[in-house]
């Protein structure tokens, strides 16, 4: 639900107890968007007035030492996008290192969601299935480059319904849903983890 905002600005906190080869994270996600502009199409209101939210969530993960780990998650929006509606996320991950401090990744996942508010049709939004396969290179478990495959099984029409994508407005269907190959550079801020030179 694009409100047209200068930015996605994502502020999380939590606790990560470890026990062994066992790793748990439970936290929450506040995802805020700055000046928005509600959106309308033929005087009817398409999105939120704003559109920042809350999300909690747990993770668990089974490292096995230097082979790779498995790991399950699940997120929880009670609004998500302040829209009326639950917005429930769980996924399973799985990683395989491969030599070089090459790692093999990825993920399956499954959305679910609940009814909108009345002023904004309500609807329920659409539940799909989304999987990534990717490929990353560590220095020191700090620096960490990441190519990956997102993919969804939604159709452009249950895109448009999901995303009120302002281009598909007339058509009712939108694009921004489908397959993407994405790059990603990450630095790891536990300084204790830090060794120089690099």
């Amino acid at each position: 639900m694009p409100t047209r905002p200068t930015g996605e600005f994502d502020f999380y906190g939590g606790v990560r107890p470890v026990f062994g080869n066992l790793s748990f994270d439970f936290g929450a996600t506040y995802y805020y968007y700055g000046k928005e502009t509600q959106l309308f199409f033929q005087g009817a209101p398409i999105t939120p007035r704003e559109t920042s939210y809350v999300e909690p969530y747990a993770k668990v993960a089974y490292n096995f030492d230097d082979k790779g780990s498995l790991g399950l998650a699940v997120y929880h929006a009670p609004n998500y996008l302040n829209s009326g509606a639950f917005g429930t996320y769980l996924s399973g991950t799985w990683s395989i290192a491969l030599p070089n401090d090459f790692s093999f990744s990825g993920e399956i996942a499954r959305y679910f969601f609940g009814r909108v508010d009345p002023f904004l049709g309500g609807i329920n939004l659409p539940e799909y299935t989304y999987w990534n396969l990717g490929l990353t290179y560590s220095v020191q478990n700090t620096w960490k480059f990441d190519v990956r495959y997102h993919q969804t099984d939604l159709n452009q029409a249950q895109c448009q319904t999901l995303t009120t994508d302002p281009r598909g407005l007339v058509s009712g269907r939108s694009r921004w849903c489908g397959a993407a190959i994405v790059g990603t550079i990450s630095f790891d801020t536990n300084w204790s983890s830090l060794k120089w030179p690099l």
